[in-house]
């Protein structure tokens, strides 16, 4: 029996560091994009892509893997793990949906650039500890647009994938911004989000 117990105990590691390095991955790759994006350079989406593939076959292994995201830390890179665990999330949606392999990848796409108007945002703000002021609350309400131009201008993503940066603060009752979207003008990606 301890035999076992100790078998579970390291298929469970295995997991958690397979995870950990698929979770680096993507923020690598995510934080590479806003970096450009906040460098105002034009960007591809192809290791983003590759970093999707490999979260997709982790949720498809183990749709608990969700559970091993718990305790990551952080630090510095707050925007970049963000993205990333509301990904994870966003595709046990997709998957619970019965969404097509590409209807899947659009979802994983645009979470994993669910923040990209961010790298427009002053630093001292999104890293800010204490209560923004109105005036700076005003300046990140304004991420949502500059996600979606920077997408579509700099990284020459598909609409559908973009609409997602620029819904995912609206709300279903119309009290979200950018545009106080309401119900189901909002995309569905973005609902999701």
């Amino acid at each position: 029996d301890s035999k076992r117990i100790i078998a579970e105990y390291n298929n469970l590691l295995k997991k958690r560091k397979n995870l950990i390095e698929v979770h680096k991955k993507a923020c690598k790759a995510v934080g590479d994009i806003y970096s450009a994006i906040k460098n105002g350079e034009n960007f591809s989406t192809d290791d983003l892509e590759l970093a999707l593939g490999d979260i997709i076959d982790l949720i498809k292994e183990n749709n608990n893997i969700f559970l091993f995201l718990y305790g990551l830390d952080e630090g510095k890179n707050y925007l970049m793990y963000h993205s990333v665990n509301v990904t994870f999330y966003a595709l046990l949606i997709g998957i619970g949906l019965k969404y097509s392999p590409v209807k899947l990848r659009e979802l994983g796409l645009g979470t994993l650039l669910i923040d990209a108007g961010m790298a427009k945002i002053p630093v001292y703000i999104t890293h800010k500890q204490s209560a923004l002021t109105e005036q700076e609350f005003n300046l990140i309400k304004t991420h949502p647009l500059h996600g979606y131009k920077c997408l579509r201008d700099l990284g020459k993503v598909k609409e559908s994938i973009a609409l997602i940066s620029l819904q995912h603060q609206e709300q279903f009752d119309g009290s979200g911004y950018p545009r106080g979207l309401k119900g189901s003008t909002i995309s569905e990606y973005a609902r999701i989000a």
